[in-house]
């Protein structure tokens, strides 16, 4: 990919890398504290097939600007969003993995400068899964308070995929963090919330790709998300695929779905 950086609406530096030079367009928000070079394999397999590839890397992940795991408003990312799809000329398709697919829902639901032609998501992350009432507690306090504190995340990468060398090389990535702050977290609810109770206005082509056994994010909840967006959306479920769906050993099939869900918006 080439790699280059754009500035969102508060000044922060955005990398993105693009691919391809089709006329069909894809931008691709990845999932809580990744990187864009964890999607070379989905920007080729894209690229490849004609379409015109943008992967970006929101504030606090990767080369972007900003603190790891940190927002101060879910809206900064929505604008992240915005200033990487202003590198395309015309509609685009926007493809979102876990967080990065609830930036993706947050995005459309509040408009983009782009017309978006269809949404994709791969397990999103739309429902808070941290039973910790407590914890939740104090977290609203911090964000108050300390906005800036950082938690661990306690994310069991051994649950990312089946692939041992995907969970090897994700333990030794320097850029791959595992906090995030006070603030980010109850942002994150907040948006959580905002997008199931949206759903049922979604107006959008939908695709929503999920593992069967994802134990990272809760897919029965986004399937029923799906399930209420507005227009039909169609919902592939692979039964015993873990969370990083485009990272299993079944990874060609799941890009195939991708690819022919795509082509036949057009």
């Amino acid at each position: 990919m080439e790699l280059s950086f754009v500035q969102s609406a508060d000044g922060s530096q955005i990398r993105i890398g693009q691919a391809g030079a089709g006329d069909k367009n894809i931008l691709i928000v990845p999932g809580l504290a990744e990187h864009l070079n964890r999607y070379d394999h989905v920007a080729n397999a894209l690229s490849n097939a004609g379409y015109n590839v943008v992967v970006m890397e929101p504030r606090g992940h990767g080369k972007s600007d900003g603190l790891r795991g940190h927002v101060d408003g879910w809206k900064q990312y929505v604008e992240d969003v915005d200033a990487a799809a202003s590198t395309f000329d015309g509609p685009i398709f926007l493809m979102g993995h876990s967080t990065g697919g609830l930036i993706a829902l947050s995005s459309v639901l509040e408009g983009l400068k782009n017309e978006v032609r269809g949404l994709v998501l791969s397990g999103p992350n739309v429902v808070d899964t941290v039973d910790a009432p407590i914890k939740k507690a104090a977290a609203k306090l911090l964000s108050k308070l300390t906005p800036r504190l950082s938690m661990a995340t306690g994310l069991d990468s051994s649950l990312l995929s089946r692939d041992p060398q995907v969970v090897k090389d994700y333990d030794a990535d320097p850029l791959v963090y595992g906090t995030v702050t006070a603030r980010f977290f109850i942002e994150m609810t907040n948006a959580q919330a905002r997008v199931m109770e949206n759903a049922p206005n979604g107006t959008l082509p939908l695709l929503l790709q999920v593992g069967g056994k994802d134990g990272i994010v809760d897919s029965q909840s986004s399937m029923a998300m799906a399930r209420n967006w507005n227009t039909p959306a169609e919902i592939i479920c692979y039964p015993e695929l873990y969370h990083e769906i485009f990272n299993e050993p079944e990874k060609e099939q799941v890009l195939g779905d991708l690819l022919k869900w795509l082509d036949g918006q057009s």
